[in-house]
């Protein structure tokens, strides 16, 4: 009698630390779900930001693209000028104003300077002597 009392006595004991095991792995099952739901809203949230920063992507590029036409639009190109040792890209603007019979005062002038042309043919169909640079 004392063996079988002595066993249903292991029996319970073993019974109450599988309970308390089985609660103890609910709670963590149920913090884990937690934890999902919790990265799932995050996760949720920086899609939502993402989409809202490509569109302020996007709407900065527009006004980066619209803000370089609008510094483009009073360029103007002389090309076919040649390059001398020294030149004061003003005056020639100033000369060529007069030439033309509109003056061109220092005031109307942002920016002057030589841009370097495109090739868009190989240096050996191009001939001898190239293009000087463009006066923009």
């Amino acid at each position: 009698m004392g063996f079988l009392k002595k066993e249903i006595s292991d029996i319970k004991s073993s019974t109450a630390n599988l309970t308390k095991d089985v609660n103890s792995l609910k709670t963590e099952v149920s913090d884990l779900k937690k934890a999902g739901v919790n990265c799932e809203k995050k996760v949720i949230a920086l899609e939502d930001d993402l989409v809202e920063a490509r569109l302020a992507i996007s709407d900065l590029k527009m006004q980066l693209q619209l803000k370089e036409q609008q510094g483009r639009l009073n360029n103007l190109e002389i090309t076919g000028l040649p390059t001398t040792k020294g030149e004061n890209l003003y005056s020639i603007l100033h000369s060529i104003g007069v030439k033309v019979g509109i003056p061109i005062a220092p005031t109307d002038i942002d920016f002057v300077h030589r841009v370097r042309r495109f090739q868009q043919k190989p240096a050996t169909e191009q001939g001898p002597a190239s293009e000087p640079p463009a006066i923009i």
